[in-house]
């Protein structure tokens, strides 16, 4: 089998507070820690790369970028607002080390499939739709970016915008093919 492409947005591994707002069904923090470890491994196979499109872990965070080097594939970072910074070129920060992560940048431009997309954690403005016919963000959790429809309808999802957050992809990682599919 072929390896494949996968995303996942916001994990937040050892977030207690992400049980209280918006993934109210976990009633302990390892509960949701284990949810998600269970998930990623019933789809990720050891050559395939995962895309983490921000905010990997908080609160104990060595132990939450621990769970993720133990997760099969190849992980490559998009920087979240609750991830360590990275200051200047030079040698690894431990915590890239300490999680697996082959590389980690701000944004990064994929071309699958005739497709050019942009991979961010914050979704970017609609004018780079000029630019690129799809951007996989995170960021937002339970909420899509709409489109205004300027009918007596409502507005609609933007397809211009796939959240890959976990709590719309079912605490799993999605493969490119099937974002690609519901284009």
């Amino acid at each position: 089998m072929n390896a494949r492409t996968f995303f996942l947005g916001d994990p937040h591994f050892g977030h207690q507070n992400i049980i209280k707002f918006s993934r109210t069904q976990f009633k302990t923090i390892e509960e949701h820690n284990q949810c998600l470890m269970d998930n990623w491994c019933s789809v990720v196979k050891s050559k395939d790369t995962v895309f983490l499109l921000g905010d990997m872990c908080m609160g104990n965070k060595d132990d939450g970028f621990r769970k993720i080097h133990a997760l099969p594939g190849m992980k490559r970072l998009i920087l979240g607002n609750h991830d360590p910074k990275i200051h200047g070129w030079g040698e690894t920060p431990y915590w890239l080390k300490l999680a697996g992560i082959d590389w980690a940048a701000g944004c990064h431009e994929l071309r699958k499939h005739g497709n050019k997309i942009l991979l961010t954690h914050i979704p970017v403005h609609r004018c780079q739709k000029d630019r690129y016919d799809l951007n996989i963000h995170g960021h937002m959790h339970s909420e899509k970016i709409m489109h205004k429809t300027y009918s007596k309808f409502k507005d609609v999802v933007d397809p211009f915008y796939f959240n890959v957050c976990a709590e719309h992809i079912n605490l799993t990682p999605i493969s490119l093919e099937q974002i690609l599919e519901t284009l």
